[in-house]
């Protein structure tokens, strides 16, 4: 059962990773597209949160 475990966490990281990638990549169309300086400045921080959170995951899990 522990290899088992160990399997689906490897699965889940890796999807966590990809989601990731896809949120970033959208982050960076939406500041491109942004028009509103005040707006693209408040999405600042909501990536620099999710980028930390991806960053504390457990490396070990991949």
């Amino acid at each position: 059962m522990m290899c088992e475990n160990i399997d689906h966490v490897k699965v889940l990281y890796q999807k966590l990773c990809e989601r990731f990638e896809q949120f970033k990549n959208a982050h960076l169309q939406c500041l491109e597209m942004c028009s509103v300086p005040d707006v693209a400045e408040n999405l600042e921080p909501m990536y620099g949160v999710v980028r930390v959170s991806h960053i504390e995951t457990p490396e070990s899990a991949g």
